[in-house]
C-alpha cells in the first residue's frame, strides 16, 4: 500500500479535513434531530458543526442537491469500486481503534490509513480524470451547475484540475469552473473539487470519502459476528458494549436513511 506523504501541501489540505471528520459525525449521530435535519440538509448541519463554512441558503441548496446527486450517480460509484477494489485498506488494523471509539459512544478511525487510502488515488491520474468527467458532466446534465458546459469545456477543464493535482498544489491554487462564493464552488474547497469528489467521491467504499459520508465507509467492519458479540456483552451488563450497539445502530440507520432520501430524490 502506498504510504502518505506528509510533505506536500495538497496532502496537509486534505489531512487537516479527515482528521475532523469523526469528531462532526460523532456528534451528528449522538443528536437525532441533527440526524434527521442531516437528510434534509447536509450542508447546513455540517456547516453548523463547523466542518463547512456557512454560506447563503440558495449555495446551501446547490451543496444539497450536489451531495444527492453523487450518490445516484452509479457510473461513478461503479469507477470507485473499480478502482479500489484491489486497494489493501488493512481494515483489521484500523478495527481496534473503530471498536474502542464505539465503545466509547463514538467515531474514530485511524487518520494515517484513512490517508493512505487518499494517496492511492492521488497515484492514479486517470482514475481522477474518469470520476470528475463523469461527475461533472452528469451535474451538469442535471442543471445544478450555475453555467452551462459542453463536453469539451468540462474536459479541458478535468485535465487543468487533474494537472493540479499531479503537481500536488495546494487546493487554493487548483483551477476554478464557477465560484458560488469565497468558499464553494467548482474547484473550490468545498462544492465539488478535490476535496468534495476525489479522494471522496464516494460512498460504499471503506475510505475516507465524500467527507459527509464518513459514516459510510465503516459499516463494511459491521458483520453479524461483530454486532452478535456486543449483543451478548452487553446483556451480561457492559455498559460500553451497549455504547456500542446504540452507535452502530445509528450509523445504520442512517446511512439507510441517507441512501432511500437520494433514491427517493432521484424519483422525482
Amino acid at each position: 500500500m502506498t504510504e502518505p506523504r506528509r510533505d506536500d501541501p495538497l496532502v496537509l489540505d486534505v489531512r487537516r479535513d479527515v482528521a475532523r471528520v469523526d469528531g462532526v459525525m460523532s456528534r451528528i449521530l449522538a443528536d437525532s434531530a441533527a440526524s434527521q435535519e442531516f437528510i434534509r440538509a447536509p450542508n447546513v448541519v455540517l456547516a453548523r458543526y463547523g466542518l463547512h463554512p456557512e454560506t447563503s441558503p440558495e449555495i446551501h441548496d446547490r451543496v444539497n442537491s450536489i451531495f444527492y446527486a453523487v450518490l445516484t450517480n452509479t457510473e461513478l460509484l461503479n469507477l470507485v469500486a473499480e478502482n479500489l477494489s484491489g486497494y489493501d485498506a488493512r481494515a483489521d488494523e484500523n478495527e481496534p481503534i473503530l471498536q474502542a471509539a464505539l465503545r466509547r459512544g463514538e467515531i474514530e478511525n485511524s487518520v494515517e490509513l484513512d490517508m493512505a487510502a487518499v494517496e492511492h488515488i492521488l497515484s492514479s491520474p486517470d482514475f481522477m480524470r474518469r470520476s470528475f468527467t463523469v461527475t461533472l458532466n452528469d451535474l451538469s446534465d442535471r442543471g445544478l451547475l450555475v453555467g452551462t458546459y459542453s463536453r469539451e469545456q468540462i474536459s479541458d477543464y478535468v485535465e487543468r484540475l487533474v494537472q493540479a493535482i499531479v503537481e500536488r498544489r495546494p487546493v487554493a491554487e487548483h483551477p476554478v469552473l464557477e465560484a458560488w462564493d469565497d468558499n464553494y464552488g467548482v474547484g473550490k474547497e468545498f462544492g465539488v473539487g478535490f476535496f468534495e469528489v476525489a479522494p471522496p467521491i464516494t460512498v460504499a467504499v471503506p475510505v475516507e470519502a465524500f467527507a459527509e459520508l464518513t459514516v459510510y465507509n465503516h459499516i463494511y467492519s459491521y458483520t453479524h459476528q461483530v454486532i452478535d458479540r456486543a449483543t451478548t456483552q452487553a446483556l451480561r451488563g457492559d455498559p460500553e458494549a451497549a455504547r456500542h450497539l446504540v452507535t452502530t445502530g445509528a450509523m445504520i440507520r442512517f446511512a439507510g436513511e441517507v441512501i432511500a432520501h437520494a433514491q427517493t430524490l432521484d424519483q422525482l
